[in-house]
């Protein structure tokens, strides 16, 4: 009995000594392995260095600046250009998705979709700004709607929504009843965006030129029939400064093409029947203007820095909140503007009464009569000189006006090396040479 204790301890203590030994011997194997891998990475990231080159070598390199402001607008060119094909591919796969998950499309809803963050919405809303918006303003309708919503599809690149014969196909039909309420509400909400963006631009041009009132409505309408007596000076702010807010997008009329062309002609290259500045939207402008021809003298008389205006209907039985202005429309209807009225049974399709969306469309009819005569070609060019002289524009095109800017501008002056900034011997270099 003792001797198989005494050969059990004995094996126990080989067991623990074989363990032990085995123990080092993979710490020690993995310390190798280690120090192996360090050793080749080493050598690696030696052999893929350039060889070294004397200072001096290194000390006459220059590397050349380049100007990133000159380079912006292109940049900005191709950055949307890529964003524009993100958004449709993540739209196309959003449209599968859906489809994948449910056995049919969503028919017409009441409530407009509202997430903003979405794929879908995102693209058309970018189409609408940019492609929709030049041709249409308003609807009126729940078939105009309908309308609207597969003309921006259509413009979106969407792929399997148009066969080759440009007909809708049966997932676009199901792609319009879906979005169809969604569509109108971007509509809506932009035409909302563009009317505070022109109401600020002419306040801005009333408070330069000290007016208390808008120029006479016929000053305005002389400019949308292209009338030889025109008010040129007001032409000019009405081309440089007005149209770019008009137009919905700060991509469609700017620096880059509205010095370069005509309004009544300018088009991109290649695109002869997409004009930059449509007559929808001089009539939208012009239409602007009369709604609010009294509403904006009035705002601009009582505008304060961070004072928000709250309109009610009769006098208020709360009192205004610090911050606040109380407008009351019922004794104070001009605030309301003209064509816009909150009562005018018009709220779905932005609050315009269908006396404004009629006459928008007899200013759309007025502007293309205007465009078609015979001196609105020399007019149109006259105002344009003096919209370029006003920014020393003297180039064709806004490519060489750019090359021209890069020119202009002197050759930076060579460095001039200072002695002794640091002492050579001390820090253990021979001067380069």
């Amino acid at each position: 009995m003792g001797d198989r204790v005494v050969r059990r301890e004995k094996k126990g203590k080989w067991l623990a000594i074989w363990v032990d030994s085995a123990r080092g011997l993979s710490q020690h194997i993995f310390v190798l392995t280690i120090l192996f891998y360090c050793r080749h990475k080493k050598s690696k990231s030696y052999s893929e260095q350039p060889p070294s080159r004397p200072p001096s070598v290194i000390l006459q390199r220059v590397t050349p600046q380049r100007n990133l402001d000159e380079d912006m607008a292109s940049v900005i060119e191709e950055n949307d250009q890529k964003t524009a094909q993100i958004n449709r591919l993540q739209a196309t796969l959003r449209l599968k998705e859906e489809k994948e998950a449910a056995a049919a499309a969503p028919s017409l809803s009441k409530k407009p979709r509202n997430d903003a963050n979405d794929a879908v919405i995102v693209l058309l809303k970018e189409t609408l700004k940019e492609k929709v918006w030049p041709l249409i303003k308003f609807v009126s309708s729940d078939k105009q709607m309908q309308q609207l919503a597969m003309f921006t599809l259509k413009q979106s690149g969407l792929q399997e929504r148009f066969n080759e014969r440009g007909q809708i196909t049966t997932s676009g039909r199901e792609f319009v009843d879906a979005y169809a309420g969604t569509v109108n509400k971007l509509l809506n909400d932009h035409r909302s965006s563009c009317q505070n963006s022109m109401k600020e631009v002419t306040i801005a041009y009333m408070t330069a030129n000290r007016l208390e009132e808008l120029p006479d409505n016929e000053e305005f309408l002389k400019i949308l029939r292209r009338d030889k007596d025109v008010n040129k000076d007001l032409f000019v702010w009405w081309w440089d400064v007005y149209l770019p807010k008009a137009a919905g997008s700060a991509k469609v009329w700017n620096h880059t093409n509205k010095f370069y062309g005509l309004i009544s002609e300018h088009h991109p290259p290649g695109k002869p029947d997409n004009l930059y500045i449509t007559p929808s939207t001089e009539a939208w402008g012009m239409l602007l203007i009369e709604n609010c021809r009294k509403r904006w003298p009035k705002l601009k008389a009582i505008k304060q820095k961070g004072v928000k205006l709250v309109y009610t209907k009769g006098k208020s039985k709360t009192p205004a909140k610090p911050g606040t202005k109380q407008i009351d429309v019922s004794a104070q209807p001009e605030f309301l503007g003209t064509y816009t009225n909150c009562d005018a049974g018009q709220k779905k399709f932005g609050g315009w009464s269908s006396l404004g969306l009629r006459r928008f469309a007899d200013l759309v009819k007025m502007n293309k009569h205007g465009r078609k005569k015979e001196t609105t070609v020399g007019l149109e060019q006259a105002v344009l000189d003096l919209v370029r002289s006003n920014h020393d524009i003297t180039c064709d095109t806004w490519e060489e006006e750019k090359r021209k800017s890069r020119g202009s501008k002197p050759p930076p002056a060579p460095a001039e090396e200072i002695v002794d900034l640091f002492d050579l011997d001390e820090i253990g270099l021979m001067e380069a040479v």
